[in-house]
């Protein structure tokens, strides 16, 4: 790693091509107060007599750099901190920046914006992952120099590039991450505390068609392991929040025909309201609506049908008129619209909504639970960023996973609406859009995994069939596939059984929709690919992901293990005008493979010379396997 020096405070950051240091703003009143700069192999330290910020550099694979940034208190009496960023600074250059929107049905959305003065993603919300995700790409115009920032945020955060004069045309650009002080905070920070900022994970990077995510995958893949990629089955698309108890049995016997292993009943199980958004945090399930009191004979007959029962809760809010409220209103707090939210800062309120969980645990045999937030709050009204809440939030998960260390854990919030890489450390895998549709699933997928590993991602499919219409080219009739294309079944489309299978592959394989309109053949398909999932999902869990084609009719995709000896292309067609595409894959030179099993060629040539497919089709997929002759 190259050593800069800091031209302000004289000290040497280690951070890849740029100068790196802390921004410590106001704390107690005090302007950078920290006076005594010690340097260290790992980073550096800033003490005064009454606080310590230390800096710590952790270099991995790939050139990967970690950052971490942490503050003690040592007095005997709080302290309030008021702004604080990392900071890196680089000189100036022509240069662009890439951010990603994120908003519901439309997650992961990201553009190229010249720096004329400054660019800028933040969240100001509860749910960390709304308006913008935690993602900034710096790239040198002049030689395409790439350096992309990812940030674990814990907190209301920012990141930011600005360009800044320092003499005459002597400018630079400084890049800030970190909590976000553009709206009043005032944090404070017990005596002997230590609080920790979001962990920066940084790289530079050669493509720019995927940033170099393989290296952020593999990082994660090794200090983040997943259980195993499971078949899952969730109610929501049978029929949204009108739960009935005799269809989901039926669906209980389809799940286990096809080999389904978690069976989740979505929201609509609890309370005795038919308006389930009035009736959240009231977590006793309903006796005149849904399943009508059966709940546990349905929790019985899904692990007599040999699959695991999983269940959907909305923790971190409530409705007003619910018990809870009514009983603990110190346990919640509300919004400026008068929505409330359970105070995870709040110990109290922390245990007690454990123990409600814990119960519901024990008494249905849950053991997969996706937990929702459909709801949010755009700032604290503590003033403290959020950090307390998702101090303790984590918390929780921790204790609930401590008292269930097996169950299953799905991360949602209107999709993904908190899917960073933080609060994945927290979740087994999220549901990453409330958008089920496969085209426009598949695009959002392709973004997430430019700043997430692809088997934290669940691919999410729901299907239905068209009633006999004549077929073109024959006389025959013929049904066709057609697959949900947004949140609701308003918007629909036709795809092939390849298209939609290859998009299934990747993550966990989530299935939700009526299967008993599915035709048999379909079912059987659809059974005979779940079987072959579950012989090569270990190989997924553990690939990254590369993006060889991104165009508007064609999306090409790599999923391959760590040293390129398995290696899986998917090339994904929209409307196509065109028959042949060849693709470059990307593999170990030193290496001979097969593709599809055929005869062995050199990587070199593979390389050179691509692979020419053809009959290229609307809406397919062609799949492409290159296995490594082992030596």
């Amino acid at each position: 790693m190259n050593k800069l020096v800091d031209m302000q405070n004289n000290f040497t950051g280690v951070s890849g091509p740029f100068a790196a240091y802390g921004s410590f703003g106001v704390v107690d009143g005090n302007a950078n107060a920290m006076r005594k700069i010690v340097e260290t192999e790992a980073g550096f330290l800033f003490n005064s007599c009454n606080v310590t910020v230390s800096c710590e550099y952790t270099e991995h694979e790939n050139g990967l750099v970690v950052r971490k940034d942490s503050l003690t208190n040592h007095t005997d009496t709080p302290i309030v901190l008021h702004k604080y960023v990392s900071r890196f600074f680089m000189p100036f250059c022509e240069a662009e920046i890439y951010t990603q929107y994120n908003a519901w049905q439309n997650e992961s959305s990201g553009e190229w914006q010249k720096l004329i003065t400054s660019v800028s993603a933040q969240s100001t919300n509860v749910r960390l992952c709304e308006g913008a995700s935690p993602m900034l790409a710096v790239r040198n115009v002049q030689n395409d120099k790439t350096t992309v920032f990812h940030l674990l945020p814990n907190s209301a955060w920012k990141m930011s590039a600005r360009r800044t004069p320092i003499l005459g045309k002597n400018d630079n650009i400084v890049i800030e991450l970190g909590l976000n002080n553009d709206n009043p905070l005032s944090l404070t920070i017990a005596p002997k505390e230590t609080i920790y900022f979001p962990e920066i994970i940084y790289f530079d990077c050669q493509r720019l068609k995927d940033f170099d995510a393989y290296k952020l995958h593999l990082f994660y893949n090794k200090h983040y392991p997943r259980k195993n990629l499971p078949i899952i089955y969730n109610t929501w698309f049978l029929n949204f929040w009108e739960l009935d108890y005799e269809q989901v049995l039926e669906q209980i016997r389809y799940a286990k025909e096809i080999g389904v292993e978690y069976f989740v009943c979505d929201c609509g199980w609890y309370s005795d309201d038919h308006d389930f958004f009035k009736r959240v945090g009231d977590w006793t399930e309903s006796a005149n609506f849904g399943f009508k009191g059966k709940l546990k004979q349905v929790s019985d007959t899904v692990r007599a049908n040999g699959m695991k029962f999983g269940l959907w809760f909305e923790l971190e809010r409530a409705y007003e008129g619910v018990p809870a409220v009514k009983d603990h209103p110190e346990y919640y707090f509300t919004s400026e619209d008068g929505e409330y939210f359970l105070d995870f800062s709040n110990e109290d309120a922390r245990n007690y909504i454990l123990k409600v969980v814990s119960e519901l645990i024990k008494k249905y045999n849950i053991e997969f639970i996706k937990f929702d937030f459909n709801k949010t709050i755009a700032y604290d009204p503590t003033l403290q960023g959020f950090y307390r809440y998702h101090q303790g939030y984590g918390k929780f998960i921790s204790d609930l996973k401590k008292a269930f260390p097996d169950i299953y854990l799905s991360n949602c919030a209107s999709g993904g609406q908190r899917l960073n890489l933080e609060t994945q450390k927290l979740y087994d895998s999220s549901w990453f859009s409330d958008n089920q549709g496969q085209t426009k699933g598949l695009s959002i997928i392709k973004n997430d995994c430019l700043r997430l590993p692809p088997s934290h991602l669940e691919h999410w499919a729901a299907w239905t069939f068209t009633a006999p219409i004549p077929h073109i080219d024959h006389a025959n009739y013929h049904r066709i596939l057609l697959a949900c294309n947004n949140a609701t079944w308003d918007n629909v489309r036709s795809v092939t059984e390849n298209y939609t299978f290859a998009f299934l592959r990747g993550g966990p394989v989530g299935i939700t929709c009526n299967l008993a309109l599915l035709p048999e053949s379909f079912i059987a398909s659809l059974k005979k690919f779940i079987a072959s999932y579950k012989t090569e999902r270990e190989f997924f869990k553990n690939a990254c992901m590369y993006i060889l084609t991104d165009a508007d009719d064609l999306l090409a995709i790599q999923y391959s293990d760590e040293k390129h000896e398995k290696n899986v292309l998917q090339i994904f067609t929209k409307n196509i005008y065109q028959t042949q595409y060849t693709a470059y894959p990307i593999l170990d030179r030193s290496k001979t493979y097969t593709v599809d099993g055929n005869s062995p060629m050199p990587a070199d040539r593979l390389l050179d010379q691509g692979i020419q497919l053809e009959t290229l089709k609307d809406y397919d997929c062609i799949t492409v396997q290159l296995d490594a002759l082992q030596s």
